[in-house]
């Protein structure tokens, strides 16, 4: 390294402006290289003691100075660079912030229009369902108190009519108490018998009603009766199907007894090779000889699922028997 002319040993000096304190690497003041020869005795930087370093360059420490990396306002410009991209940034940061917050408020305006919407068209189907129900109970109370003033009416009339009729009743005895008795007996019974006759008539809708009632019941019983005779129909049809099944797994159980038998004689003869030979005992010597035994009739052997089939059916014929009686 240069010397700032001051022979002074054991003190490094930068060779750039030839202070020291300091190295070329850490220099805060512009490269001569780069920017030309400049005079070193216009900026004064602080002289530091530098540290000792060790041989082998293990655990060196670098001293930190402020402002080292900045140029002096006239290097390569770093500082300005980062400080203009630390602008961009926050131009950035602070557009991106705006557009979600405008993106938020649009969010919750279209939510808040969202609920009112629905809250005004609940408000109209409410409406429109009082509405409709104030409706059917005007009608509702509309046709009941017509049907309510028709029944009024109607007992009304009958009781003004059988209060005339009595009236005239009344008028006729006391204009005809001078006549014969006969003739009144007469009039009195006419109209006695025509007070009845409406007497009568009030009291249609419940003769009906038990009429109606009576017929259904006939009804009813017959519909009961016609169906006993149809089920009895159809069990003993089943019965006698049943019967024909029986009589043919009879048949045909019969048939292969029948058939065993004849096979067991025919496998029993005494003359049958095969029946010797199945039935005798073992000769002792190589000779053939005929065996003199007999031997005894082995017992019948029957199909057990056809006797179980027959005995199914019998049982479900005695049944249906015992459901007809």
């Amino acid at each position: 390294m240069a010397s700032n002319g001051v022979n002074v040993p054991g003190v490094r000096t930068c060779y750039n402006y030839g202070q020291p304190g300091h190295i070329s690497r850490y220099c805060p003041l512009p490269d001569r290289r780069l920017n030309g020869v400049q005079s070193g005795n216009t900026a004064i930087v602080p002289s530091q003691p530098l540290l000792t370093v060790p041989p082998a360059g293990v655990g060196t420490t670098i001293p930190f100075y402020p402002n080292q990396f900045n140029g002096g306002g006239s290097g390569s410009g770093l500082g300005r660079r980062v400080s203009t991209l630390e602008e961009i940034v926050g131009k950035i940061n602070s557009k991106h912030e705006a557009d979600e917050a405008r993106e938020r408020l649009q969010r919750e305006e279209e939510e808040r229009k969202k609920r009112e919407r629905e809250e005004e068209r609940r408000e109209k189907e409410k409406k429109q369902r009082e509405d409709f129900q104030s409706l059917m109970h005007k009608e509702m109370s509309t046709k009941l108190d017509k049907v309510c003033d028709a029944v009024n009416g109607k007992k009304a009339g009958e009781s003004e009519e059988i209060m005339n009729l009595n009236a005239q009743i009344e008028d006729l005895r006391q204009s005809l108490k001078g006549k014969q008795k006969v003739v009144e007996d007469e009039e009195v019974t006419k109209l006695r018998a025509e007070v009845e006759r409406l007497k009568r008539g009030r009291d249609v809708a419940s003769t009906w009603t038990t009429v109606t009632r009576l017929v259904s019941e006939a009804e009813e019983l017959a519909r009961l009766r016609r169906e006993q005779v149809d089920t009895q129909a159809a069990t003993n049809k089943r019965l006698a199907s049943l019967e024909e099944v029986i009589h043919a797994l009879q048949k045909q159980c019969e048939l292969a007894e029948a058939n065993a038998e004849a096979w067991r004689s025919e496998a029993l003869r005494p003359g049958n090779k095969r029946g010797s030979v199945a039935i005798g005992h073992t000769p002792v010597t190589e000779a053939r000889v005929r065996p003199r035994v007999t031997p005894a009739a082995s017992p019948c052997t029957v199909n057990q699922q056809i006797k179980g089939i027959v005995e199914r059916y019998q049982r479900e014929v005695d049944l249906q028997k015992e459901m007809r009686l």
